[in-house]
């Protein structure tokens, strides 16, 4: 059983949803933390993004101040994959939290990740 499985409704029913998508990109934003079901419905979404032949994610977690490893472990899993397809995924809005863990678990460096001042600094321009 895949986290995807867990729960039925839409992601945006669990505090996430995509904010902009064209053919090749998407952004995605989490708009607070995520149990089990928001993680799966996290899962859905990206796999839906994936399918749909797009290589470039951008996921915002500025709503989030703790990574479940759930969270975590899809983060890492979305990255391998987009990577995969000769693409990326961006974790943006990151705050000093989440860096912490990041760095903690080894993934600071594995992971592409902008900082919350940096992420907010790039929209201001937009």
């Amino acid at each position: 059983m895949t986290l995807a499985s867990l729960s039925p409704g839409t992601a945006a029913d669990h505090g996430v949803r995509t904010t902009l998508a064209d053919r090749s990109r998407a952004i995605v934003q989490i708009a607070h933390e995520l149990d089990a079901e928001g993680v799966a419905a996290l899962e859905r979404l990206l796999d839906e993004h994936y399918a749909a032949g797009r290589r470039f994610l951008r996921i915002g977690v500025a709503g989030v101040r703790e990574l479940s490893s759930s969270l975590v472990a899809l983060l890492e899993r979305t990255h391998y994959r987009m990577l995969a397809r000769r693409g990326t995924s961006i974790v943006t809005g990151a705050g000093p939290e989440i860096m912490r863990r990041l760095t903690d678990l080894g993934l600071d460096d594995v992971l592409l990740v902008v900082e919350t001042r940096a992420d907010e600094r790039v929209q201001g321009r937009c």
